[in-house]
């Protein structure tokens, strides 16, 4: 993949237009609307990501350590990930 040519000033001067627009401002017709269903789907699967409910002290403890929510379910996923290859790993026998 190629990357693309360096942004001239006036697409500089267009984006920052655009970022500055008020969301009430953009014209949003050429967009299909969504179902519900389509929505639900798209905002939180059920068969990939079941909801957890995690343990207060656990939410705690990660959010000490975290800069935002992203990169606190980032070190509890990290952690997990930990847990199962060491469950994996075969056990040395004593001896």
């Amino acid at each position: 993949i190629h990357n693309p040519p360096p942004l001239s000033e006036e697409g500089r001067r267009e984006l920052e237009k655009l970022a500055a627009m008020p969301d009430d401002q953009i014209d949003f017709s050429d967009i299909p609307k969504s179902t519900p269903e389509q929505l639900a789907r798209a905002l939180r699967n059920p068969d990939f990501y079941p909801p957890l409910k995690l343990d207060r002290r656990v939410i705690e403890s990660f959010q000490e350590r975290s800069i935002g929510k992203g990169d606190m379910l980032m070190q509890i996923n990290h952690v997990l990930l930990d847990y199962i290859a060491a469950q994996r790993r075969p056990q040395r026998k004593p001896g």
